[in-house]
C-alpha cells in the first residue's frame, strides 16, 4: 500500500504519534500489551510497511501480520466499530496471499553520519545533575540534549563503535508525551538497532567476571558510573529475538537486573527461557523499595542491592 493510503488508514484507526519515512508509516502501537510500559506504547514502536503486501510490526510487543487484517483484528480486540477502516484496506490493498510466518523484517543495520550529532546541544548542568549523572559520564558517553523536545539523547553504537541510532528520553512534565523517542528520520531505510540485536553499551570493553543486563540507558550509565561494573541495556522491557541470540555468545556470568515491575519480570523470564536457565545466570533479589537500578544508584542503596545477587 502507498504511503498516502497508509497515512489515511492510520487516521481511520486513530493511531497516535504518526510519522512516516520512505519505507514505513510509524505510530504508537494500537495493541495494549503487558510488554508495553503500563500496557500502553508511548513510543512510536509500531509500523506499517510501504510495500505490496503491506505488513504491520511492533518492535515493542512483536505483534505482526498483514495490514489487510489489521482493522478487523483491532475491531475484535477493542470492540470498536472500525467498519470504514476495514472497507478502506480491502479497497486499497492489492493483496497477494502470504502467511504471516513468511514475512521477514529487514534487520540490516543503518549507519548514521556522526555529523548529525552537531544538531543537538550539550547537556546543561542543571539537566544532568538532577538525573544523577556526573560531568565525566555525560562527556564520555556523548550524552546530548534536544532542547526543543526536552529530551536527553543517548547515542546507540554497534560492537565496532559505529553510530546506529539515537534515543531521546523525555524530561518534561507533559504526561501525554512519549517517554522515549527513537530518531528514525535521520537516515533513509533506518532500522531500529534492537531488531538487529544491538544492546546499549555493547561497544564497551567487558573485562569483569559479571555482565549486568538492565532495561534503560539511564540504568546502564548510572550503574557503570556508581559501581564500574560491565553492563548493557536492552533499551526497554521488550527484548528482541536478535538481542537474545547475541546473549548466547556471551562467555561470562550474567546478572539480570531489569526493572522491579511486571514488565521487568517478563523480560527476566524471557532471558532465562532463552538461555535455558544455565549455570551462568544470576539475579538481584532485593531492590530495597526502588523501582530500577537508576533509583538504587541515586538513593545510595546500590551496593546493598548488589549484595543480594544470587544464582538462578
Amino acid at each position: 500500500m502507498r504511503k498516502d493510503k497508509l497515512l489515511e488508514l492510520a487516521k481511520l484507526l486513530n493511531l497516535r504519534n504518526v510519522n512516516a519515512n520512505s519505507e514505513w508509516v510509524n505510530s504508537c502501537c494500537p495493541f495494549e500489551h503487558e510488554l508495553h510500559s503500563e500496557g500502553i506504547d508511548r513510543t512510536p514502536s509500531f509500523g506499517m510497511s510501504i510495500s505490496n503486501p503491506s505488513v504491520f510490526y511492533c518492535f515493542g510487543c512483536q505483534v505482526k501480520g498483514l495490514v489487510v487484517a489489521l482493522p478487523s483484528l483491532l475491531s475484535m480486540i477493542t470492540k470498536k466499530n472500525l467498519t470504514e477502516a476495514r472497507k478502506f484496506v480491502f479497497l486499497n490493498e492489492i493483496y497477494e496471499p502470504k502467511t504471516v510466518e513468511s514475512l521477514s523484517i529487514d534487520v540490516t543495520l543503518s549507519y548514521i553520519d556522526t555529523e548529525v550529532l552537531k544538531s543537538f546541544a550539550k547537556v546543561p548542568k542543571h539537566i544532568y545533575e538532577p538525573l544523577g549523572f556526573s560531568k565525566e559520564t555525560v562527556e564520555k558517553y556523548n550524552l546530548l540534549y534536544d532542547k526543543p523536545s526536552q529530551r536527553l539523547v543517548f547515542t546507540i553504537r554497534d560492537e565496532s563503535g559505529k553510530l546506529v541510532g539515537l534515543r531521546g528520553r523525555y524530561l518534561g512534565r507533559n504526561e501525554y508525551r512519549p517517554k522515549y523517542l527513537t530518531y528514525t528520520k535521520l537516515k533513509k531505510g533506518y532500522i531500529d538497532p534492537k531488531s538487529a540485536g544491538i544492546w546499549y553499551l555493547c561497544d564497551e570493553k567487558q573485562t569483569k567476571k559479571f555482565l549486568f543486563l538492565v532495561e534503560g540507558e539511564k540504568d546502564a550509565l548510572l550503574l557503570k558510573q556508581y559501581t564500574g561494573v560491565d553492563v548493557i541495556a536492552s533499551m526497554g522491557a521488550s527484548i528482541t529475538d536478535k538481542q537474545l541470540e547475541k546473549l548466547k555468545s556471551v562467555n561470562k556470568n550474567i546478572v539480570l537486573f531489569f526493572d522491579n515491575d511486571k514488565a521487568g519480570e517478563i523480560a527476566k523470564q524471557k532471558v532465562i527461557k532463552s538461555l535455558n536457565n544455565n549455570n551462568r545466570l544470576y539475579h538481584v533479589t532485593n531492590y530495597y523499595g526502588c523501582k530500577d537500578p537508576a533509583e538504587l544508584c541515586t538513593n545510595k542503596s546500590i551496593f546493598d542491592a548488589l549484595k543480594s545477587i544470587k544464582k538462578i
